[in-house]
């Protein structure tokens, strides 16, 4: 034995030399301790292996794409498995810029998506489901050829004997199937085409589509997939996104390559889809060996993305004004997408303006799908225990409801609680802007246009939510395009700010078609908000007094919260109308935390409203370990240096 190469769930792999011929080769080495230790939470670990000798020692497994079992022997200790030494590592550490993950240059991604492919139909040919297939389960030659590897828990559709149970697998490529233990189909060859595609994505992404704070979240989503409304980062072109949605339908027959004569008339019509074009030969002309080199593009979006990593772009090319907005859609979405995986994105303010028309855009342009680009769960979700000794909260932000810019005197009155805002010491973690921007119902273009204006001029550092108004679909559902117009993608979305998560409503899923998509949604950011936030927040102009129209033994929005142990809801007062805001109790030793209605003041109160609610007042939260507090102040006296 030269060298560890890696260790398993329960084995570990060795470099090896023979005595006599020197070639170089694998050695797996599995401890029968190890074993009988193992079987009493894994009883079908002996299949596994039996498994993996049985498919690998078939001599109708010999493919370029598949590792090559050679021997297999026993001595009083371990049992060991000869294979294919394979130099170039995992295709998952293709993936990785130091710690992070990130995506693979696309000519990389088209020729390893073809390599895996190829080596998947050859086991489907011969009867055989791989069932755990993932980047970490394909190795690379010196070469870089692929072969994929790890067949314990395959499925002989052919010779059942070995076969273990159906919720097997890795929980972000799971296909419906499995995650359902079979139900209602057992797996078959379209199983695998799910995590193929799975595997396609993480490649164009850095990580795979389901890929959650928890496996249980993570099957959710699987569960409750669309894969026509599923939101791809505009990094992945059109026909690999093509590719994914056909590979990721809840019926196994219904994905592509999938039903039918799988192995063969299904993968014929998966191999002439358009992601594998290129050039005018299709798939014939995809290397067999090595993958190709990359572009130019390829080299100048890695170099940009390297530079700005380490921090010399800004120097070289800042102080003369240039930006990468003029670049083509495509490029700038991909180093967009690396230096969000980085951590880079946000790391300086001036980093993600680089790919805007102005500072001003970039801070509009921040919602994409139903989340914050860099305020996922990925970047936010550490919680910083609170400064007991000076009694200080983890985090803090503020709240403005109806600002109503286009009252007089309201838009300066804004800029100054800005202002305030922005001398704040500490600084708030961010400002949430709810209910009715303008205050007015008609001619409504230069009262966004200078509430825009005025909040772009928050310090970068300090994020910023809009809430849209309830009322805003029911008077005028062109609102809604002037929202979009001025403050990007708003909506029903969902943002984490160290450790807190914050779930943003408004009222259009309960519009039409909308609602299912929108129930099945908030179900998942619940659970999230349960199993892994510190504090959570549902920010909203009275939606959760809303029940569902279409079922009345369904419990309304905010039963829901209280389920989930949402911290507080937190809408703006209505017309003529205002709850007094409550101070949080502390809740007992081990008793959940009971959910709060917190209505924030109106910051412009309207002139004919018989309202509480006193000029410029802002709502304070602050997060502390155990508790929140709730004050409202006038934004004059927020405390600064």
């Amino acid at each position: 034995m030269e060298k560890e190469l890696g260790v398993g769930n329960f084995s570990k792999v060795f470099k090896v030399e023979h005595k006599q011929t020197h070639e170089i080769f694998g050695l797996k080495q599995v401890e029968k301790t190890e074993i009988q230790r193992l079987k009493r939470r894994h009883p079908n670990i002996q299949n596994e292996l039996l498994m993996e000798k049985q498919v690998l020692s078939d001599p109708r497994m010999r493919h370029p794409g598949i590792v090559r079992l050679f021997h297999t022997f026993q001595d009083e200790r371990c049992l060991y498995f000869l294979m294919d030494y394979l130099e170039g590592g995992e295709l998952w550490d293709l993936m990785k810029y130091g710690k992070h993950q990130v995506a693979l240059p696309h000519s990389t991604a088209k020729f390893y998506s073809a390599q895996v492919l190829a080596a998947v139909q050859h086991l489907h040919q011969q009867g055989i489901v791989h069932r755990d297939l993932k980047p970490e389960n394909v190795m690379l030659t010196m070469k870089g050829q692929a072969k994929l590897i790890d067949f314990g828990t395959a499925k002989n559709l052919q010779d059942t004997k070995l076969n273990g149970p159906e919720f097997v697998g890795t929980a972000q490529y799971m296909p419906p199937e499995a995650v359902t233990n079979g139900k209602p189909c057992p797996a078959d060859c379209s199983s695998d085409l799910w995590s193929y595609g799975c595997m396609v994505y993480q490649m164009y992404v850095g990580l795979s589509p389901f890929k959650a704070a928890s496996d249980y979240l993570s099957f959710c989503l699987i569960q409750r997939h669309d894969p026509e409304k599923f939101f791809m980062p505009d990094c992945i072109p059109q026909h690999t996104k093509d590719l994914i949605r056909k590979l990721t339908r809840q019926v196994p027959t219904d994905r592509l390559g999938g039903g039918g004569d799988c192995p063969n008339t299904g993968y014929a019509a998966l191999r002439a889809h358009p992601h594998f074009a290129r050039d005018s030969a299709g798939w014939d002309s995809i290397p067999l060996e090595s993958p190709p080199p990359h572009t130019e593009e390829e080299k100048n979006v890695m170099e940009i993305c390297s530079r700005i990593y380490q921090g010399t772009y800004a120097s070289s090319n800042l102080e003369g004004g240039e930006t990468l907005y003029h670049l083509p859609p495509l490029q700038k979405a991909v180093m967009v997408e690396w230096l969000l995986k980085t951590g880079k994105l946000f790391t300086y303010a001036w980093i993600y303006p680089l790919f805007h028309e102005s500072f001003e855009s970039a801070r509009f342009n921040r919602i994409r799908g139903r989340g914050v680009i860099g305020n996922s769960h990925l970047e936010e979700h550490k919680w910083m225990d609170c400064n007991h000794h000076n009694d200080e909260p983890s985090i803090f932000f503020i709240v403005i409801s109806n600002p109503r810019v286009g009252l007089e005197g309201a838009a300066d009155a804004l800029e100054a609680a800005v202002k305030s805002i922005n001398m704040m010491v500490p600084t708030p973690k961010f400002v949430a802007i709810c209910g009715d921007i303008t205050g007015l119902q008609q001619n409504q273009g230069p009262a966004f246009e200078r509430a825009r204006k005025i909040l772009a001029k928050l310090w970068e550092e300090i994020e910023l939510l809009i809430v849209i108004p309830e009322v805003m679909s029911e008077v005028d559902p062109s609102q809604s395009q002037l929202y979009e117009d001025y403050f990007g993608n708003v909506g029903y979305y969902a943002f984490w700010a160290a450790g807190v998560k914050c779930i943003v409503l408004d009222e259009t899923p309960f519009q039409h078609e909308q609602e299912k998509d929108f129930e099945d949604w908030f179900d998942v950011e619940l659970s999230d908000a349960k199993l892994t936030a510190h504090h959570s927040f549902v920010f909203s102009s009275t939606l959760w007094k809303r029940k569902n129209p279409n079922n009345s033994n369904r419990k309304n929005l905010f039963e829901r919260m209280k389920d989930n142990q949402i911290t507080a809801l937190i809408g703006t007062a209505g017309v003529g109308e205002r709850e007094e805001v409550k101070p949080k109790k502390k809740p007992k030793d081990n008793e959940p935390r009971p959910t709060e209605i917190v209505t924030v003041p109106d910051f412009c109160p309207l002139p004919d409203a018989a309202s509480a609610s006193k000029p410029l007042d802002v709502l304070v939260v602050s997060c502390f370990d155990d508790h929140c507090t709730y004050v409202e102040t006038n934004a004059a006296d927020l405390p600064t240096e």
